[in-house]
């Protein structure tokens, strides 16, 4: 039976550069630890799976105040439901991005040495050895066009890339049959998955962003009617289409600090997943199944069967 598949992604970046290493940016540091280790807390007793991506300089300057045991226990690379993944060392971009003056775009060679910087940062720190990762910021379009970028993936042992993260011209994006994730093997990359994100942006729920852009002030319920709408859509989709279905969520800590402190969003999104019949799983287990069942549909046309609709 076709299902909805949820993955939560938590994009863990605040602080980091320049205000990191400042009075200001260690104050903000420890509040934001505090709240990480409640986040998480939270996670285990609802029983939900989570990938936290984390940035290679946030980490970094957080263990001058933290040792690497008092970051492990917080983070919990070792808990079954959690999944460490890497947001690159610098927060960096490979692509222009409208109206992101202040992001050039890293050259192919520059990328390589930020993620070899990053995944040293989670071995040594955390102890986890990474193979996903999500692009700061993120494009209206995956990496099909850049196979410069998809080889140095390959290079640094990434199994999957979590890019496309918008619409053209949009913040967010909607649940769709195509919008799925994919493999990159029509650009010669089968081992390589992309893992798109649904919905908003979730810095749109903040106050500092609704003043910056000039948006009404949306606020936890909007927040919580929005995931909820996308679960329902989702649920549609895979019963109309006889599929499964996988929504991806890109959320960023120091934003839940903000619109869900007391985490009833994150209860009204596991509620409603389970009451329409899904489960959450974390983006290494969309990237394994999504390459599992590749191989199923290409060994069944081998085969001159139907192939399995991935």
């Amino acid at each position: 039976m076709a299902e909805v598949l949820l993955s939560i992604g938590y994009d863990t970046e605040k602080p980091y550069g320049e205000l990191a290493r400042t009075a200001e940016g260690s104050a903000m540091r420890r509040e934001q630890i505090r709240f990480d280790k409640r986040l998480i807390e939270e996670l285990d007793s609802l029983g939900a799976p989570r990938t936290f991506f984390m940035l290679g300089d946030y980490l970094q300057v957080a263990a001058r105040e933290y040792s690497h045991d008092e970051l492990r226990a917080v983070y919990n690379p070792c808990n079954p439901l959690s999944d460490i993944q890497s947001h690159t060392y610098s927060h960096c971009v490979v692509r222009n991005i409208s109206g992101r003056d202040d992001k050039k775009p890293l050259t192919v060679e520059d990328f390589e040495a930020d993620l070899i910087m990053a995944n040293k940062c989670l071995k040594d720190i955390l102890g986890v050895d990474v193979s996903g990762l999500r692009m700061p910021l993120g494009y209206d379009s995956d990496f099909s066009d850049m196979p410069g970028i998809l080889g140095v993936l390959r290079r640094q042992g990434f199994v999957y890339v979590s890019s496309n993260l918008r619409e053209k011209g949009a913040i967010r994006s909607t649940v769709t049959t195509k919008r799925q994730p994919h493999t990159y093997e029509h650009v010669g990359f089968p081992d390589l998955a992309e893992i798109p994100s649904h919905g908003w942006a979730d810095a749109i729920f903040t106050e500092d962003y609704c003043k910056r852009y000039g948006h009404r002030k949306i606020g936890s319920l909007g927040a919580r009617d929005h995931y909820v709408s996308l679960i329902s859509l989702a649920k549609d989709l895979s019963v109309k289409h006889e599929q499964d279905i996988y929504v991806s969520l890109c959320l960023h800590p120091w934003a839940v600090r903000e619109f869900d402190s007391d985490f009833g969003v994150h209860r009204a999104i596991v509620s409603h997943l389970r009451n329409v019949g899904g489960k959450i799983i974390t983006y290494s287990d969309v990237s394994n199944r999504i390459k599992r069942l590749l191989g199923s549909s290409t060994a069944a046309s081998q085969n001159n069967e139907i192939p399995i609709q991935a």
